[in-house]
């Protein structure tokens, strides 16, 4: 900027200095060679501008005096504005604005865009995945251009508000298209053409912000889709009632994604493969039946979505808003419903043809708000132990599971665990024990990194831990430990920084996140996804539809070896299976009343709550039976 306003400076004396001397040149002429007023001022211009057509010349001795005075003073004059006019149409400040003028218009030609308004390593990592996608082979590429329902470039259909000059500079050298200025401010927004958008995602740094940001854009565009990240769990609620249809809380989806891989590894992996995956070869989309759908009055095994796209349909959000999971064949099919589809990449855009009606247009995303998931809340204890009782009760535990850490990742994670499962807290915060014995969980004081506290916690014995731990060393320390005590051992961990996610896997940790990560990729699946979304939420552990997702271990002696999934009746408990991960690590999505489980199966199982440890039971042949290694062979080998 210092180099903007010199120019600017410099072009200024040049000018004053040039007509200074024009004017002297034009008064010289008519003094000395007694010119008219317009040869005068002729014979001026060419001489400063070195075209001498020789037509009028000085003849007197003190006029050709005059002339190589006005030609040495003259020409540095120019020479001194031409350098400061080129300095200044060449600096940065001014390719800047032109390259700014060239997005406005860029942006003022959109239609049902995606907004990001935000700053820091929450954007930088949905960045991350766009500029990913942008740069990655075709198949991925093909993923994502499906996935946002474009045929053009994702650059040209993403706008990013942000008021962090550098951070602007930095989108623009990835060719992103970029606002700068408060989101906060309705020009701003406007700039970003929000009353255009379909979508917006609110990623700041600063709640209140988000809050304004989400209030000031719902008030420009009823219709806009915003999904907003926060900080604190207690503002999302607030979030929700001044306009945002959903809410991404990052500590808490950390702890969501985590307590999934770990507790249920396969469940993860499934879901983890089918949405967040942009290089695997099937997504999951949403399939609206609009009113003019084909689909709709027909049952869905008439569609033959398996046969013609090898697609599956896992789940179908109904007109009421509610979900119903693992729809069998003959789910007959209504209006204003929407089908949550996993397809391969490749076969996307014909299956979004086939159901919708010739020449109908793309429907735009549904617009509705998502109340924030509800905790489970924290009940009195059937049984209290101290930490002396805990350590007695631990030594005698064996295929449990161990969470490490007092930070807000691993609070968020323990909130949401039933104490009377066989969970072992590792902690090194006396008041944070005591407030965990208080709610009945089994607790061990001291520091996870240590090898004999590693021991109390019957880290050999357990079938998996997870270290969400603060710090990196101590994170990296705490799983080589456990590594060293068990080979078949699942660890997950969390990073507080991306380097440290190769030197985590290093260590030997199974699966290692960080938590802006995770917050990026839900929030990228609420806006774009928002019914898939939805229904992940609905169905992974859900308390207050008391619905959850488990995994049913096909083991040597399972008794339903060599059934079909229509022989089990899991209609009677209400449940159904929406994946089967297959001995060779493979997942066979959306599977038929007529398949065929095999040794070493793991069916992805959605269920009541209520009836899931009686499927384990029935699966496995105990209740207290798990399988001896919740890590795959693919696990192993990392």
């Amino acid at each position: 900027m210092n180099s903007f306003l010199e120019n600017q400076r410099q072009i200024r004396i040049a000018i004053i200095a040039v007509a200074i001397i024009f004017t002297i040149g034009v008064a010289g002429f008519m003094i000395f060679e007694k010119f008219s007023l317009l040869d005068s001022i002729w014979l001026t211009v060419i001489t400063l501008a070195t075209i001498g057509y020789g037509d009028i010349v000085a003849h007197s001795p003190a006029g050709r005096i005059f002339t190589i005075l006005l030609i040495l003073f003259g020409l540095g004059a120019v020479a001194y504005g031409l350098q400061a006019t080129a300095g200044f149409f060449l600096s940065p400040a001014v390719r800047d604005l032109r390259q700014r003028r060239r997005t406005q218009r860029h942006i003022d030609k959109l239609k049902n865009h995606f907004i990001i308004c935000g700053a820091g390593k929450l954007v930088d990592e949905t960045v991350k995945t766009l500029l990913e996608s942008a740069n990655a082979d075709s198949h991925a590429r093909h993923y994502f251009l499906n996935l946002f329902h474009t045929r053009e470039s994702l650059l040209d259909i993403v706008v990013i508000v942000t008021p962090d000059p550098t951070f602007a500079v930095h989108l623009r050298e990835n060719n992103l298209l970029v606002v700068e200025g408060d989101p906060t401010d309705d020009d701003v927004l406007k700039r970003a053409g929000v009353n255009h958008a379909q979508a917006m995602m609110v990623m700041l740094d600063d709640d209140t912000e988000s809050l304004l940001t989400v209030l000031t854009a719902r008030n420009l565009n009823p219709e806009l889709d915003i999904t907003a990240a926060a900080l604190d769990e207690q503002l999302a609620a607030k979030m929700i009632r001044v306009g945002a249809n959903g809410v991404i809380a990052h500590y808490d989806s950390a702890a969501r994604f985590l307590n999934n891989a770990t507790l249920r590894p396969a469940v993860s992996e499934f879901f983890s493969t089918i949405l967040f995956t942009h290089n695997s070869a099937i997504t999951t989309i949403p399939l609206d039946l609009a009113e003019d759908s084909p689909w709709i009055g027909q049952y869905l095994s008439n569609l033959e979505l398996y046969q013609h796209f090898e697609a599956g349909v896992i789940g179908i959000r109904q007109s009421d808003g509610n979900y119903l999971y693992a729809p069998d064949e003959k789910s007959l099919l209504h209006e204003n419903e929407v089908l949550i589809t996993v397809v391969p990449v490749q076969n996307v855009a014909q299956l979004r043809a086939a159901c919708r009606a010739p020449g109908a247009p793309q429907p735009r995303l549904s617009n509705w708000q998502r109340l924030p998931l509800q905790l489970k809340p924290h009940l009195l204890p059937d049984h209290i132990y101290s930490l002396e009782d805990s350590e007695k009760i631990v030594t005698e535990m064996s295929q449990h599971f161990i969470i490490c850490g007092t930070g807000r990742v691993a609070r968020n994670a323990v909130n949401q665990l039933d104490p009377s499962r066989p969970f072992v807290i590792i902690s090194d915060d006396e008041l944070y024990s005591d407030e965990l014995i208080e709610r009945g969980f089994r607790v061990i004081q001291g520091q996870p990194s240590q090898d004999s506290i590693l021991r109390k916690a019957g880290v050999e014995r357990a079938l998996a831990i997870m270290v969400a731990l603060d710090d990196d060393a101590t994170s990296v320390l705490t799983v080589l430990n456990c590594r060293g005590f068990s080979k078949r051992l699942l660890i997950t961990a969390t990073a507080q920084t991306e380097t440290m996610i190769p030197k985590l896997r290093r260590a030997g940790a199974d699966r290692v996140i960080t938590h802006f990560q995770v917050a990026a990729q839900f929030t990228l699946l609420a806006t774009t996804r928002p019914a898939v979304s939805d229904f992940l939420q609905y169905v992974v552990y859900n308390y207050h539809a008391q619905i959850e997702t488990t995994e049913l271990y096909m083991q040597d002696d399972s008794p339903w070896i060599g059934s079909t999934i229509a022989d089990l009746d899991l209609t009677r408990f209400k449940a159904g299976v929406i994946g089967v991960r297959k001995a060779d690590g493979h997942y066979h999505y959306a599977p038929t009343s007529q398949f065929i489980l095999k040794q070493n199966d793991v069916l992805i199982v959605v269920t009541p709550m209520m009836y899931a440890d009686e499927l384990r039971t029935l699966a496995h042949g105990s209740i207290t039976r798990r399988p001896t290694s919740l890590r795959t062979g693919h696990l192993k080998d990392r």
